[in-house]
């Protein structure tokens, strides 16, 4: 009996000593992207106020309370809007930054085909418009 015992306390003290080897890492949590974040909440007013319009066509909502609420939404999503763009403008800064203190800001940099500003090499989506970088034109 002592020796079941004896072997039942090993095999847990064997586990709980290999325990650790044999669990999966932890991964890092993904860094939240806050222009991602801010575009998403304002797609969300914008479903707010289609919800909220279907509402008004089906007689739900009253035509002042419907005003009132549209232009809170419409606050909101400027707002919204607005602190999007402060944030491409600083990253727009960033890139600048980048590119001047490599040495590239006399050379011709690649630019975005949808809003022309310039890009650094390797991206694939524009920091100001966030539009694919298919192939960059130079100049």
């Amino acid at each position: 009996m002592t020796w079941l015992v004896v072997g039942l306390l090993s095999l847990v003290v064997l586990a709980v000593a290999a325990f650790p080897f044999f669990r999966r890492p932890k991964t890092a949590p993904a860094a939240s992207d806050p222009i991602r974040e801010l575009r998403a909440q304002r797609q969300a007013v914008y479903r707010d106020v289609q919800g909220m319009y279907n509402d008004w066509v089906v007689g739900q909502v009253t035509e002042a309370d419907y005003q009132r609420r549209l232009q809170e939404y419409r606050m909101q999503a400027a707002l919204l809007l607005q602190e999007e763009q402060r944030l491409l403008d600083v990253a727009h800064r960033l890139e600048q930054e980048v590119l001047e203190r490599r040495g590239k800001r006399g050379a011709k940099a690649a630019r975005c085909a949808n809003c022309s500003r310039p890009l650094a090499t390797g991206v694939t989506r524009c920091p100001a418009c966030g539009a694919q970088v298919a192939e960059a034109s130079v100049g």
